[in-house]
């Protein structure tokens, strides 16, 4: 069902009993809703999102968003203790999977599923549709050090890099076939991302604004399990998430391996 607040509710005079495809109402509440014709609103104020929740993002202590699976989006200005949705601020009538939200000076992007990727130039109040050229999923989207430029992830090693705020892309070599599923700037400056059979990717300070020219250092840890997620504990320590459940890994480490 779609979720909404008991203002809304009461506001659109919603009914409490879903809108069935034979109710007569169905154009309306396709027109108003994007086609969400079995709405129960009531239960829906009652009982919240019953989706997946993918990724959280704060812009500040008190405003942020989560996206998830199905197309969920949700804003919060109040640090957390209530939620909005925001589902109908983004072209995408076929509720496909938010998988990555990012913010970098000022600028917010949104990837999912089927090449989806949205920027928002106001802080989250509209949201614009990009084109990247791929229609395959993307899993991660990192800011990088340099002003404007993000990095997505998606299928088989793909990697799409930016520097102009999502107005063109350019694909990144890589000389592996594993989902990459997650991308992290170092405090250092660095970059580093995780996915799936092991595979790690990674470029120091001096090459992560320059990754066209200067193709990614890829590894494969020993045990093969895929990873999910990282972030950097400490300069110079990650943490891994995946399949082995959480672990640890020194940068040291990593760049001894990739000069090898």
């Amino acid at each position: 069902p779609l979720m909404l607040t008991e203002r809304q509710v009461i506001e659109y005079n919603l009914p409490s009993a879903p809108v069935k495809d034979t109710d007569g109402r169905k154009t309306e509440w396709e027109a108003r809703f994007g086609g969400a014709v079995e709405l129960n609103a009531m239960f829906a104020r009652d009982e919240g999102p019953n989706k997946p929740l993918l990724d959280l993002f704060f812009i500040d202590q008190n405003r942020g968003w989560v996206v998830g699976a199905y197309g969920l989006l949700l804003r919060t200005d109040d640090g957390g203790s209530s939620w909005q949705p925001a589902m109908l601020q983004l072209d995408n009538p076929d509720s496909f999977h938010l998988n990555a939200i990012a913010e970098h000076g000022g600028r917010m992007l949104i990837s999912g599923e089927a090449g989806l990727l949205f920027r928002s130039d106001d802080q989250g109040l509209s949201w614009q549709r990009l084109d990247v050229g791929y229609d395959g999923p993307f899993f991660s989207v990192a800011p990088l050090s340099q002003p404007d430029s993000f990095l997505l992830s998606g299928l088989r090693g793909r990697l799409f890099l930016t520097q102009d705020g999502g107005d063109s892309w350019s694909a990144i070599e890589t000389s592996t076939r594993s989902t990459f599923n997650a991308g992290l700037l170092l405090h250092a400056g660095g970059l580093v991302g995780v996915g799936n059979g092991g595979a790690l990717f990674y470029a120091d300070q001096t090459h992560s604004n320059d990754l066209t020219s200067a193709p990614l250092k890829i590894q494969v840890q020993p045990d093969r399990q895929s990873y999910t997620s990282v972030i950097e504990s400490a300069p110079g320590r990650l943490v891994l998430v995946g399949q082995n459940g959480i672990s640890q890994l020194s940068l040291d480490s990593l760049n001894k391996e990739s000069e090898q």
